[in-house]
């Protein structure tokens, strides 16, 4: 082993014995080799061990927890131990490239500010190429909806997540990668390359697979996160009228209105502090209000005039405009409701 390695590539598994092998295999063949090679073990029950011992390599190392207590600590155990001056995530169903250290390496030492580095990837078994966005601001406007990272495919500048004491969130697993970027949003720049660097495996054994629901509240809970950036406070009324607004659930006329107040601070304080692009978050913002007051005018189940002159009021105040059509069906709508309660 490297007495001091450049990188350390972190791989937790858990039973994983069908693909650790070909795994362990694209590391320790990849064409930069001053790395070591982390790799929990959170008590696998089958073979998964063997396997890994099976090879001799001195850069492997190897720790076998005598417990299962998760992914997420498993993750955070090796960045508290990990001598490399980068982390290159890594998991055990996925297959890296022979350049991918190489290239994610010679692009953050080149880069001094840049923090994170991810790729493209190729889903195994179709060939599909999954790509993202590649420069800073587009990355971190798409913080806003998403993840902007292949979490397996990324390489970390270690230095950071030491000096802001930053690690994964166990309570946001199975979407820990999000949230990780999320925390390291204000202290550098993100990038991704314009390379297939991966080859990421897609199964029905996946965590992000069986814990579908987790993960999307954890999601939920991380973009409201990104807007706390914004310097707005936030009380329990508005966080509540932000998780139906970003899971475009029906609102109410007081819900409307107060995501309007939100909206028009958030884009004030962004103009200020440049958190995100002024332009791209600014379209954000259009988007989500868009389609929030079309579900509010469509879904209504009140429809009555009242509910028309609401769509005008918001029409001269807000700019929002229905297309002719679908104007004409909110107000077709609303006199054949009004007609049949007088009736």
């Amino acid at each position: 082993m490297p007495e001091n390695p450049t990188i350390t590539v972190l791989m937790p598994v858990y039973n994983c014995e069908d693909y650790v092998k070909v795994a362990i295999e694209s590391i320790i063949n990849q064409t930069y080799s001053n790395f070591e090679f982390l790799i929990i073990d959170d008590a696998s029950s089958d073979k998964t061990v063997s396997i890994i011992k099976s090879f001799e390599d001195p850069r492997i190392i190897l720790f076998e927890k005598s417990k299962n207590t998760g992914y997420t600590i498993s993750l955070n155990y090796g960045l508290s131990i990990a001598k490399g001056r980068y982390i290159a995530r890594m998991d055990a169903d996925d297959i890296s490239l022979p350049e991918r250290l190489f290239k994610q390496l010679s692009y953050m030492e080149s880069n001094p500010n840049t923090i994170v580095c991810g790729s493209f990837y190729e889903v195994i078994g179709n060939s599909e190429i999954r790509e993202f966005p590649v420069l800073d601001e587009d990355l971190k406007v798409n913080l806003l909806t998403q993840s902007c990272f292949a979490h397996p495919a990324v390489m970390i500048r270690k230095s950071v997540l030491d000096i802001h004491n930053i690690q994964y969130d166990q309570s946001k697993e199975p979407a820990e990668d999000y949230a990780l970027w999320v925390s390291l949003l204000p202290f550098g720049v993100f990038h991704n390359l314009e390379d297939v660097l991966l080859k990421y495996r897609v199964h029905e054994h996946q965590v992000t697979n069986k814990r579908r629901k987790v993960q999307l509240e954890s999601k939920l809970s991380t973009r409201i996160k990104v807007l706390e950036y914004l310097d707005v406070t936030f009380n329990e009324a508005s966080i509540d009228v932000l998780k139906k607004i970003l899971s475009f659930e029906k609102l109410e006329l007081d819900e409307v209105l107060t995501f309007f107040e939100l909206k028009d601070k958030f884009i004030e304080n962004n103009n200020r502090l440049l958190v995100f692009s002024k332009i791209e978050f600014t379209s954000y913002m259009d988007e989500l209000e868009e389609k929030n007051l079309k579900l509010y005018f469509f879904k209504n189940p009140q429809f009555s005039m009242s509910i028309y002159k609401q769509y005008l009021e918001i029409k001269k105040s807000r700019g929002f405009v229905l297309t002719t059509y679908e104007a004409f069906i909110i107000f077709t709508k609303c006199v054949f409701r009004s007609k049949t309660l007088l009736n």
